[in-house]
């Protein structure tokens, strides 16, 4: 008996001292650990990683990856990871070269979700525009490569991987389906944004952005630039004007309120106004174009009168007239 209470107490103290290293071997419960550099790509491994991973994203969705500075708890999540996932586009992450340096993790998978999407030049800010992932259609690739970096990382759940990503990829089908129905009665509406990140979505459902206020990554906006904006409003007939919670600037109420165009806030990061994955952040946006463009349809403008309808009420009158006397 005493020698099996001897045994059971050393099988605890071996328990003990292992446990912690057991926790940190792997992630949760052996899990690939992933790091990603924004809300987007979080949600892609989500999906397709399912319960074999365990992902955090490093920028949130209030937070801004154009000027986003790391914090140490971001260089010690990478230093940990079995693998990141960032976007790899020119101007959207400047920080996560550095970053990679600072985590000195020599075993750590990256991959580039945009790898084979081409960037597409944007004419209201002279360069190309990164948020590629605001189409389905490019979000569909991003898809795919991301499955390739999680059956690379963990080829033993390759299958697993795979039957995810088929699941996903029919909702994102489903999901652009939907949104060009819904915008399809607005076709050729013109738009102004605060900032170029909805170029791809807009692109999508065939919307004409006809000028952007801020061209520049905190470069604040001049005075001339406002005038030339609410210039552009006037003469194009612009029917919105796309604000964002990531940017807070008071020019936009200012342009709205000196042209009276209506202004619509959206997102092209998970997190604000509840939206919780892409696909119901897209919806969102799409909802609150189509239902700020539905609520201002028509408004302050006279319903069109029919040629010579002033003449047939004119008539109709004498004859009423005419009526009521001959009955009398």
């Amino acid at each position: 008996m005493a020698s099996r209470k001897n045994l059971i107490g050393v099988l605890l103290i071996i328990f003990l001292l292992i446990q912690p290293g057991m926790a940190d071997a792997g992630g949760d419960e052996g899990k690939l650990r992933v790091v990603t550099t924004i809300t987007i790509l979080e949600d892609i491994v989500k999906e397709v990683g399912g319960d074999r991973v365990e992902v955090t994203s490093i920028v949130k969705g209030l937070e801004n990856p154009h000027t986003y500075a790391p914090s140490p708890s971001d260089v010690l999540a990478l230093s940990r990871a079995d693998m990141l996932v960032k976007m790899g586009v020119t101007g959207l992450e400047p920080w996560v070269n550095s970053l990679l340096v600072s985590a000195e993790n020599e075993g750590l998978l990256v991959v580039n979700a945009t790898k084979g999407i081409r960037m597409r030049y944007d004419d209201t800010i002279g360069c190309e525009n990164p948020h590629v992932w605001m189409d389905p259609e490019n979000m569909k690739r991003m898809v795919e490569t991301i499955k390739g970096g999680l059956i690379a990382a963990d080829p033993a759940n390759r299958a697993y991987y795979e039957v995810n990503a088929e699941r996903y990829l029919e909702e994102l089908d489903e999901l652009e389906a939907e949104i060009v129905s819904k915008t399809a009665a607005y076709r050729g509406t013109k738009v102004v944004e605060v900032h170029p990140a909805f170029m791809y979505l807009l692109d999508r459902i065939g919307f004409e952005r006809v000028g952007t206020i801020e061209r520049r990554e905190g470069g604040g906006v001049s005075a001339q630039h406002v005038a030339l904006i609410e210039d552009t409003i006037k003469k194009e007939d612009v029917k919105l004007i796309i604000d964002m919670p990531q940017l807070s600037s008071p020019i936009v109420d200012q342009i709205a309120a000196d042209t009276g165009v209506a202004v619509v806030e959206l997102t092209p990061l998970l997190g604000p106004f509840g939206t919780d994955s892409y696909i119901e952040m897209i919806r969102y946006d799409i909802d609150m174009i189509v239902g700020t463009l539905e609520e201002n349809d028509g408004s302050g403008e006279e319903t069109p009168k029919q040629p010579g309808s002033g003449i047939i009420a004119v008539l109709i009158g004498i004859f009423i007239a005419w009526y009521l006397v001959g009955r009398r």
